[in-house]
């Protein structure tokens, strides 16, 4: 079976000085739970899980109403491909602190894994070591390469990084003294990039340039594209560790609450269930909203034509992103996952983005029907 060993929210990274999300407190809800996400996956692999799938993501949406909780339901009978679910976010997150975010979104984390702990044969003792892992940092994340020495085998240089709470990562460069080991120099900050992949990525590029300076390139995006140069000569001395969040404490008295439920996703009967996706930054306003529209009155108008299909459920999906463009569907246990995959900048180009949105929402469907062999679709009218 496959190692649990991965979590995240989604969208799990974005564009570089952008809002990952469009409303407030979900950007800062998913750049707080870089750190804790890639935190909580150390843990995990560090107990040996084991289950039907080696990762979870959770879809993070805006709460709307005058609910001040957030809610989060994992989805227990896992045949996403992934295990799965959904978290919603009042507004005021925006207006927490950075330590109080982060520990809110690891009581997200943690309360969903141990929702499908019991469902998966996972040991109560194995989710409290996850959990003693994680809060015994901090919920803090950082990683650092190994020691690499210059040619005369005097000093010895390494990259070390740490995600803050704005989502992204912070480089230096350390150099200490090969025979005592003693620090004897540290950069100032540079940005790197979201992931631990990111490092690694960077991490490649540390190098001893001439006898005594040292140079990073420290960030490498999810296409390794690279930004900056990070250069260090030891005589400069040990600069301070700035960390943005650091004299932030957890503070309970303004904690908003956290619920976390367990469901089992596919019904009975037929259903059809509108996901969402994104990462929506960059789409036009006149596009997703006739999408919301088009796929609300899929949801709602042709439940009839899918019932005879072979699979139970309909799940829409929709990605926004620089891949393939184009309809995808593909089986997964008891449902079919359909996805419209479009390119913003393609949007961005349409004479009319709304007249595109429904193009997409009704090849989508053409491209299901065809699948399940049902006939032509019965088409929408958005309310």
């Amino acid at each position: 079976m496959p190692r649990f060993r991965e979590v995240e929210f989604w969208p799990s990274t974005g564009h570089k000085g952008k809002r990952w999300t469009d409303e407030p407190a979900t950007d800062a809800w998913v750049k707080s739970a870089r750190r804790v996400s890639e935190l909580y996956s150390e843990a995990l692999d560090s107990v040996g899980l084991t289950g039907p799938v080696g990762f979870m993501r959770l879809m993070t949406f805006p709460l709307i109403g005058e609910d001040d909780a957030v809610r989060a339901e994992v989805h227990l009978d896992g045949s996403a491909g992934w295990e799965s679910g959904v978290v919603r976010v009042p507004p005021s997150v925006a207006h927490l602190s950075a330590g109080t975010r982060a520990r809110m979104v690891f009581d997200v984390l943690h309360g969903a894994v141990c929702e499908l702990a019991p469902h998966r044969g996972w040991e109560p003792e194995d989710l409290a070591a996850v959990r003693d892992y994680a809060l015994a940092r901090d919920l803090r994340f950082q990683w650092a390469t190994p020691w690499k020495a210059n040619r005369q085998r005097s000093l010895q240089a390494r990259a070390f990084f740490r995600l803050e709470d704005d989502g992204y990562g912070r480089a230096v460069i350390e150099v200490r003294d090969r025979t005592t080991e003693e620090l004897v120099a540290r950069s100032d900050d540079a940005l790197a990039f979201s992931t631990l992949a990111g490092f690694k990525r960077a991490a490649r590029t540390l190098t001893w340039i001439d006898r005594g300076t040292v140079e990073l390139v420290p960030y490498s995006d999810l296409l390794g594209r690279a930004d900056g140069v990070l250069r260090l000569d030891p005589a400069r001395g040990v600069q301070p560790l700035r960390g943005l969040d650091a004299d932030e404490l957890v503070t309970e008295e303004h904690r908003v609450p956290v619920v976390v439920s367990g469901k089992w996703e596919v019904p009975d009967g037929p259903s059809i269930r509108v996901i969402g996706g994104g990462p929506t930054n960059g789409v036009p306003d006149a596009y997703l909203e006739e999408l919301d529209r088009c796929l609300d009155a899929v949801e709602r108008d042709y439940l009839e034509w899918w019932a005879g299909a072979d699979r139970q459920q309909l799940e829409l999906w929709y990605d926004f992103g620089d891949g393939p463009e184009g309809p995808v569907t593909r089986r997964v246990g008891k449902k079919l996952v359909a996805r419209i995959r479009r390119a913003p900048a393609t949007i961005r180009r349409a004479a009319d983005p709304g007249e595109l949105a429904r193009a997409d929402v009704h090849e989508l469907m053409d491209v299901v029907g065809d699948k399940m062999k049902l006939g032509p679709q019965p088409g929408f009218r958005p309310e």
